[in-house]
């Protein structure tokens, strides 16, 4: 129980500073828009790493054979004038 009141105001606190409470930060530590390259490439490699990964172990966590994205994408075979 005290684990879950610590949660609930710790987030309760997050959502107020994030976005009820004022800007408290100078007007130059105000972040870019845009990254820069140099956190471009960081970015990049995690996610390549990561589709590999994810592609990799589909099988072991998924299930080999298992009919899971059978239904993922639809495709409609009928004439153009009927519904699917």
């Amino acid at each position: 129980m005290t684990v879950a009141a610590l949660t609930s105001y710790y987030t309760f606190r997050l959502i107020w500073c994030s976005f009820i409470s004022p800007i408290s930060s100078r007007r130059t530590e105000l972040p870019h828009s845009g990254l820069p390259f140099t956190m471009s490439i960081p970015l990049v490699v995690l996610s390549i790493g990561s589709l590999l990964i994810g592609y990799t172990l589909s099988d072991a966590l998924i299930g080999v054979g298992t009919p899971f994205w059978n239904g993922a994408i639809f495709f409609c075979t009928s004439n153009y004038r009927t519904f699917c």
